[in-house]
């Protein structure tokens, strides 16, 4: 299977909203200033640092990330793989077996966090090639609509998953992610809707 770069694009997307919400949920950074300043960091990061930072917990310059590279493409081009052929819960699995020994502090709700991001992204790119055709008012109707599906969806496999707790070592901690993640999912579809009604 061919990895282009819109793949590595989207992977890199998904690193910095999962970082983005993490940040947003701290403790650590509630004032709004930090937060501000947090979140335009993170939006200007490579695709690459995206990844090291969220899997390695490490930041590489640009210079160290130019030597570090062919190391980091090869473990994304293996969670790209997987992102695009297995199941919500199959990819929190594969991802963490391909970071296993450098991913830190990822622990299963931010791997699968990570992975809901990537295929909302993929929708997204989808909705945006539907309502291309729209202008102006039209344009955001279309494309708020197809969001707000494509956000249900993402809600939609998270519960689907909830019976997969009852295999895992400790289910009463993944259904607990998996709620978190169903909270979290449910602000962004509000979100959505409120794009299309304020329109």
């Amino acid at each position: 299977m061919k990895v282009t770069q819109k793949d590595y694009d989207d992977l890199g997307w998904a690193c910095k909203m999962s970082l983005l919400f993490k940040a947003s949920e701290s403790k650590n950074i509630n004032e709004h200033y930090l937060y501000t300043n947090f979140r335009e960091w993170i939006k200007n990061l490579t695709t690459d640092q995206a990844f090291s930072l969220t899997f390695e917990n490490k930041y590489y310059t640009l210079s160290e990330q130019k030597i570090a590279t062919p190391k980091i493409r090869a473990k994304e081009r293996g969670i790209i793989k997987a992102l695009k052929y297995y199941s919500v819960w199959q990819i929190a699995g594969i991802i963490g077996g391909l970071v296993v020994g450098t991913a830190g502090g990822v622990g299963l709700g931010s791997l699968l966090g990570i992975a809901l991001f990537y295929l909302y992204r993929r929708s997204k790119d989808i909705c945006h090639k539907q309502c291309k055709s729209h202008h102006g008012k039209d344009y955001k109707r279309c494309l708020y609509s197809c969001n707000i599906q494509a956000a249900k969806k993402v809600l939609d496999d998270i519960y689907k998953e909830m019976p997969n707790c009852s295999k895992n070592k400790n289910p009463d901690k993944c259904k607990m992610k998996l709620l978190k993640q169903g909270q979290r999912w449910r602000n962004i579809l509000n979100k959505q809707k409120e794009k299309l009604i304020n329109i």
